[in-house]
């Protein structure tokens, strides 16, 4: 009777050791907590095998951003700035893309995304042509106006460049002028008149092509229909 007694409570023992169910295993939501607890490396929550923390940190990193994408660099937001733009496509002698073509002769006329502006291009030199600048003064000084027609141009002027200021244009009377072939002041004869319609020439920073100025010759052509982030 004693042996039964005993062997009834080791069984009951056994029972209550053994769990009723497996605990419960968190569920890794895609974002990540780094948590170190002295000098025990990070662990990621749903991840049993542990990993160097320059890993974790790696993969913290690329998770988050997939999270919450960069409108400059995720592919999605990228391609909704993408315009498929049909045309004849200028390319410099590396291939690097400068616009649509718009005329040929000697200058090669381009359309440019970046600028939304044209500008033309010299086929023996591959700089920019150049526009003549008019003053209100006799010397050349204060602000240069530029031919109304160079509103929608850029253009270059003894190495800096320039585009007309996107505004109605105005009748100037022109006190002096320089041209970007003489790049010297030339004033205008008391005895006589100059007047240009004119609009006011704003510099033009060389990094706003988008590319190097002067391009790299010869030219390339391309017919295609090219992808342009606007």
């Amino acid at each position: 009777m004693k042996i039964k007694v005993v062997i009834l409570s080791v069984f009951i023992i056994i029972l209550v050791s053994i769990p009723t169910s497996s605990p419960a295993i968190e569920k890794w939501d895609g974002k990540i907590t780094t948590i170190r607890i002295g000098n025990r490396e990070p662990r990621i929550p749903g991840k049993v095998k542990p990993q160097p923390t320059d890993v974790i940190e790696e993969f913290l990193e690329t998770i988050n951003a997939a999270h919450d994408p960069d409108p400059e660099t995720d592919i999605a937001a990228v391609s909704q700035r993408m315009r498929p733009i049909p045309g004849i496509h200028v390319y410099d002698a590396f291939d690097n893309h400068l616009g649509i073509l718009q005329d040929i002769g000697g200058a090669i006329t381009i359309y440019n995304y970046k600028m939304k502006t044209f500008i033309k291009i010299s086929s023996q030199t591959g700089d920019l042509i150049g526009n003549n600048m008019y003053y209100e003064s006799d010397d050349c000084a204060g602000q240069p106006w530029v031919n109304s027609g160079a509103t929608y141009y850029a253009s270059q002027f003894c190495g800096t460049y320039y585009t007309g200021e996107r505004v109605a244009p105005i009748t100037l009377e022109v006190k002096s002028w320089n041209s970007p072939g003489l790049c010297n002041c030339t004033p205008i004869s008391q005895y006589s008149e100059m007047q240009v319609v004119a609009v006011p020439a704003i510099e033009v920073p060389p990094q706003a092509f988008g590319y190097h100025i002067p391009v790299a010759l010869p030219l390339q052509f391309k017919a295609q229909v090219r992808l342009i982030i606007e």
